[in-house]
């Protein structure tokens, strides 16, 4: 019976390119896309995946080192603000994305988003939605923080609000290799009284506010089965990485893609049930 595959990726934000610097390292070592059997990602982990499948390594790390920088995080009413403008500048002229080769992908590559009201994510595969720069568009819309995107006339967001990471993808037990990436070392939890307080002013709307609260409780939970699993493989910083999820400063930035090769490297060495 084939030893069939899972890439579990998380999100994080500009944390992020710790996962870039991960799949950069795979690709080093001859790990081809058709090597997972199956991807599931949430947010930043959606963005390292796509460039990765469509052998854009290379423009998938310049868009964390190079280009996310420079306008897609800013200010706007004395708080940050994602310019999903910007973004899908990056995504479609500046390093657009080959989704002619998206579309050819063996292996299901699986997005979460986030739809308020609804109690679990809802999962895209983005080889066969009309169109994938929207969806990966609404990974990084979050109320306040960005302009809402409609996905087939809904209203979404990043789906790390429900499933960060989205260990809880249905059928996963079917395979029988997992490969967790994760941006947060072992032991890491959010703090859900910031983000109760950081919820209060979406007041006038409860189901935002209540997807908000939520989203620390579901992650902190997530993180403490996947630290007593036994089923699952993890990569992940040993230690928290250097900047923040809305890191601008480049050499923080670069400093997270050599830990994610270091730690890719290792894992390769010394997995044996890879």
């Amino acid at each position: 019976m084939k030893n069939k595959r899972a890439l579990i990726c998380d999100g994080g934000g500009m944390q992020g390119s710790f996962m870039a610097g991960v799949l950069q390292e795979f690709h080093r070592g001859g790990i081809k896309p058709e090597f997972f059997d199956l991807y599931v990602c949430t947010s930043a982990g959606a963005f390292c995946c796509a460039y990765f499948l469509t052998n854009q390594v290379k423009e998938g790390i310049r868009v964390f080192e190079k280009h996310l920088p420079k306008g897609f995080i800013g200010w706007k009413n004395f708080h940050p603000y994602y310019d999903l403008n910007y973004l899908k500048k990056i995504l479609t002229e500046i390093e657009p994305l080959d989704l002619k080769r998206l579309k050819k992908l063996k292996s299901p590559f699986m997005v979460s988003l986030t739809r308020p009201g609804r109690k679990n994510p809802d999962f895209f595969d983005l080889r066969k939605v009309k169109d994938p720069i929207c969806v990966l568009l609404a990974c990084a819309s979050a109320p306040i923080l960005s302009d809402e995107m409609n996905v087939d006339g809904k209203v979404y967001f990043d789906g790390g609000f429900k499933a960060q990471p989205p260990i809880h993808y249905p059928g996963l037990n079917k395979y029988s290799t997992k490969l967790v990436l994760l941006t947060y070392p072992k032991g890491y939890q959010l703090k859900p009284w910031a983000w109760e307080i950081g919820s209060l002013v979406l007041a006038r709307y409860p189901e935002l506010r209540a997807m908000v609260k939520e989203a620390p409780v579901l992650q902190n939970l997530a993180m403490r089965k996947i630290e007593k699993s036994k089923k699952l493989l993890v990569i992940r910083p040993k230690e928290t990485l250097p900047g923040h999820w809305l890191e601008r400063e480049a050499i923080n930035i670069k400093k997270n893609v050599k830990l994610g090769n270091i730690e890719a490297r290792n894992f390769l060495k010394t997995t044996k049930s890879w």
